[in-house]
């Protein structure tokens, strides 16, 4: 039995074309996680960021909003 539905959570990964009974999930969503995983992934490229060689957060901070803007444009 699967733990995820009785701990309210609803699928966001879209099924196998294949599976027999295919469950519902919201694209919308699934675009949006898609773009976060995406940057995150971004984000472990920079050495800077996987290793974390600022001890301020506010050093380490700065920089992940100045990648992000770089990559999604400014945030609002």
């Amino acid at each position: 039995m699967w733990i995820a539905p009785r701990a309210g959570a609803e699928p966001v990964i879209p099924p196998r074309p294949n599976r027999r009974r295919p469950h519902a999930y919201d694209k919308d969503l699934y675009k949006e996680r898609n773009l976060v995983e995406r940057f995150f992934n971004k984000l472990k490229h920079f050495r800077r960021i996987a290793t974390r060689y600022d001890k301020l957060l506010a050093n380490f901070m700065g920089f992940v909003t100045q990648r992000f803007r770089d990559n999604f444009g400014h945030a609002s």
